[in-house]
């Protein structure tokens, strides 16, 4: 996905996994895209992506995150790439695993 982007409000459902303002999962390429969106739920939740295995390219979140463990402002969960991302909304959890950019 080029030049995409979201805004609103999302929120998981009880115990699902990899809540993402744009993208639950990603395992392909985000280039210059970016959410404004407010995400809740409770495990890989992330401003942009829930958990990410691929590539985000000057890519950023806004909104507000929260969630349980792991929970970060841009991906929740990283085992990929990032570059030029960032992200700059209040960041919150209710566990170990919680960061500004990339919670685990």
């Amino acid at each position: 996905l080029t030049s995409c982007y979201v805004t609103g409000l999302v929120n998981g459902k009880g115990d699902r996994t990899s809540v993402g303002g744009l993208a639950g999962n990603n395992s392909g390429t985000l280039d210059s895209c970016y959410s404004t969106s407010s995400v809740n739920g409770s495990s890989g939740v992330g401003g942009l992506v829930g958990m990410n295995t691929g590539a985000l390219i000057s890519c950023y979140s806004t909104g507000s995150i929260h969630g349980f463990n792991p929970v970060g402002g841009l991906v929740g969960w990283n085992e990929g790439t990032l570059t030029s991302c960032h992200a700059s909304g209040l960041v919150s959890g209710t566990s170990d695993q919680i960061g500004g950019l990339v919670g685990g």
